[in-house]
């Protein structure tokens, strides 16, 4: 709250406004002390103009704010008249509100003179004090606070008038009662607005009901939130409602008869549980039962896994090398091989290899070459032609084996073909690197799914790795044999 900086006009003629009765004085700010609340305390001053001329007439020419000092107490209004209270001098007393002040101008026909001012009453109020306060409730501690900064001085509280620090609804009993409290800042603060010593009142009507009737349900179902926590609250377990329900304390005893609070959690899933309720001012309310259930099904997923197994199958191998003799082509000039080299990889060298199955089959061909990015290889139904372009007669091309399949599982860049082949019908291997300009040596692994094998390689017994497919889910759900394969599944239960 500031106090308006006195506006002290000299003019010409030694006129001059103020408030008060002396002009050098700094202006104050006078309590009435008729607050009721925070918004209708009212200050009073007076207005005195020095004109130095007797017999002049000064009214109100402009104004917001002022109200007279005789009762009612109404708004001043324009043209209302200074009067001269000693020679020369005229003065107009009135009121003014806290915070809202007010600001004048007088004339006498001639000259105008402004004036205004703005006080304030301390801010005070109740802290917490609730509008309804029960029977049931354990009593309050009055309190309060004062906002306006660096305020002092004192206060009391009363109820319906008497004297008191306490608002203890068993000695006032049912009806509403009437609490006051009231703040005196004492002499206050010279020249400060903030604090002009003014006393302040405020009144809060705080309701004491009449107290319902209330009992505790023989047995309630509790079920245990996803957190496997539920906290037991006096609505739960109370039969009818109440105006102060958090003046009530519920108590859990467990399974041993143990008193553990108002929070059960999993380990008491399945047991019923004796309850107590209590208010908070100490009176006993009654006793009941809560059955707790855990009813959120697990969360059940399968553990992290690539789902490959390891099988034992018969591996043909053959071995040779690309030599730096050997046959060149461009296959980025090819649509069938410029996908699977290196861009722009230039000249590559390649062999031929021929071959035929004794019997059709799925075969899994892999390419296993010891250099960076590997080898890449194309089968032809038939002899290679070459100048006939090396897209005829293609079957198909290599594709990157993926990591943790096959034979050659813990290589790197290997490359696989799957594919169809029948008996009687020759076939041709091309055999490159995957850069240019290369030359290495290679290795080939062949099977098949069944028996098929390709004619005079010799086969050896070797293991290779497959993805798993599942093609009976009946008969992998709850078969613990699958749990080798698949793993155990990952239960998440905050109850277990």
């Amino acid at each position: 709250m500031s106090l308006s900086i006195l506006l002290f006009s000299v003019l010409a003629y030694g006129q001059s406004i103020y408030l008060g009765s002396v002009p050098s004085a700094a202006p104050q700010c006078h309590c009435l002390n008729n607050a009721t609340n925070l918004t209708d305390g009212q200050f009073l001053d007076t207005i005195t103009v020095n004109s130095g001329v007797v017999g002049e007439t000064w009214t109100v020419s402009a104004v917001m704010g002022a109200r007279s000092n005789v009762a009612p107490f109404t708004a001043i209004p324009v043209g209302t008249a200074l009067a001269e209270t000693s020679p020369g001098i005229y003065q107009l007393i009135i009121r003014h509100t806290d915070a809202l002040g007010f600001s004048m101008q007088v004339s006498n026909g001639s000259t105008t003179l402004n004036e205004s001012n703005t006080c304030y009453y301390p801010d005070v109020a109740f802290t917490s004090l609730p509008d309804t306060i029960c029977l049931t409730s354990a009593p309050v501690a009055l309190a309060s606070s004062v906002s306006t900064g660096g305020v002092a001085g004192s206060g009391s509280f009363t109820i319906n008038g008497v004297p008191a620090t306490v608002f203890n609804p068993q000695v006032l009993g049912e009806g509403t009662h009437t609490v006051s409290y009231t703040f005196d800042a004492g002499s206050g603060t010279p020249e400060d607005d903030q604090d002009p010593g003014c006393i302040t009142t405020i009144s809060k009507e705080v309701v004491v009901p009449a107290e319902p009737n209330v009992s505790v349900i023989a047995v309630v179902n509790v079920n245990l939130g996803n957190d496997c926590v539920a906290v037991i609250t006096p609505d739960m377990v109370m039969s009818s409602s109440h105006p102060c329900m958090d003046d009530f304390i519920v108590t859990v005893f467990d399974q041993n008869g143990f008193p553990i609070g108002n929070t059960v959690t999993g380990v008491h899933a399945g047991f019923r549980l004796n309850v107590r309720v209590m208010s908070a001012a100490g009176d006993f309310i009654g006793d009941g039962q809560i059955d707790v259930f855990d009813t959120d099904a697990p969360a059940i997923s399968c553990p992290d896994a690539d789902y490959r197994v390891d099988v034992s199958n018969d591996i043909q191998r053959f071995s040779s090398e690309i030599p730096a003799t050997a046959m060149t082509f461009i296959p980025n000039n090819f649509a069938c091989y410029n996908e699977v080299v290196a861009d722009q990889s230039g000249r590559h060298y390649y062999t031929l290899y021929e071959f035929t199955v004794n019997q059709a089959d799925v075969y899994t061909i892999e390419l296993n070459m010891d250099l960076p990015g590997g080898g890449v290889f194309g089968l032809y139904q038939g002899p290679f032609q070459p100048f006939q372009g090396p897209c005829q007669g293609l079957v198909g091309v290599s594709e990157e084996l993926p990591a943790g399949e096959g034979f050659f599982t813990n290589e790197p860049d290997v490359r696989r073909l799957h594919v169809m082949l029948v008996p009687g019908m020759p076939y041709t291997l091309l055999t490159t690197t995957f850069v240019g300009d290369q030359i290495a040596d290679y290795d080939y692994a062949i099977y098949s799914e069944g028996n098929g094998r390709v004619n005079n390689v010799a086969s050896i017994t070797g293991t290779i790795e497959l993805p798993l497919y599942c093609s009976s889910i009946p008969g992998l759900v709850n078969n613990p044999n699958s749990l080798a394969l698949l793993g155990e599944p990952i239960i998440d239960d905050p109850c277990n």
